[in-house]
């Protein structure tokens, strides 16, 4: 995957950051009960001054009983400097400046994190925490995010809608500096190869959106 902002960084000294990364994941255990995954994953961030780099191994299990299940996944991995995990995530239009700030005071360090699944029906429930290890440490290493989700409710045919209320917060704890968004979406699958999705979230300020997904078979 890749993503580009031209205009990060503080309204006086705007600059471009681009990102990328790669993953790879493994199935080590897989049945109808049990499945036990391992992934990897790296990525690179180029910022006017530097490129910084990094990496991560981790480990996902779930234990499913019919419609129910329980999961949890865990990570460990090295940012160097000029990278931060997960820059252009949820947090990032509504709170620019910070996240520039946070990239160009991080050095080189470890993190780990790890999230819990939950599932019962068409309700999934998620809780997951990161941090970063070391004096080199950003406060924007620590991300907590919950998420609350109500899947498939039938609309008759081939319809179907799906309710999400997620929160994600940066820096929590760490600083008077901190970023968070709360959002409530909506997700309407309209055929196999179609869907629309809208959603409304606050941050530093409220905005929205609408968009269309279009998946093809080949």
């Amino acid at each position: 995957s890749a993503a580009t902002d031209r205009a990060a960084g503080r309204a006086e000294e705007r600059m471009s950051i681009e990102a990328a990364e790669v993953y790879a994941t493994a199935a080590l255990v897989g049945s109808s009960a049990w499945s036990v995954d391992v992934a990897l994953q790296s990525g690179a961030l180029r910022s006017p001054d530097r490129v910084g780099l990094g990496a991560e191994l981790g480990l996902s299990a779930e234990r499913r009983w019919g419609a129910n299940a329980v999961g949890i996944d865990g990570f460990a991995g090295y940012q160097g400097a000029g990278m931060v995990r997960g820059l252009f995530g949820p947090t990032y239009l509504a709170h620019r400046e910070p996240h520039a700030d946070a990239l160009s005071a991080a050095g080189g360090r470890g993190v780990v994190g790890g999230k819990l699944r939950l599932a019962a029906g068409k309700w999934q429930l998620a809780g997951a925490y990161s941090e970063g290890l070391g004096s080199r440490s950003v406060a924007f290493d620590r991300t907590i995010l919950g998420l609350v989700e109500w899947r498939g409710l039938s609309l008759g045919a081939t319809r179907t809608l799906d309710l999400r209320a997620a929160y994600v917060g940066r820096g929590l704890g760490r600083g008077s500096v901190t970023a968070h968004i709360a959002q409530v979406s909506l997700r309407l699958r309209l055929a196999s190869w179609l869907a629309a999705e809208t959603y409304f979230q606050y941050g530093r300020r409220a905005d929205g959106g609408l968009g269309l997904t279009v998946t093809l078979s080949v």
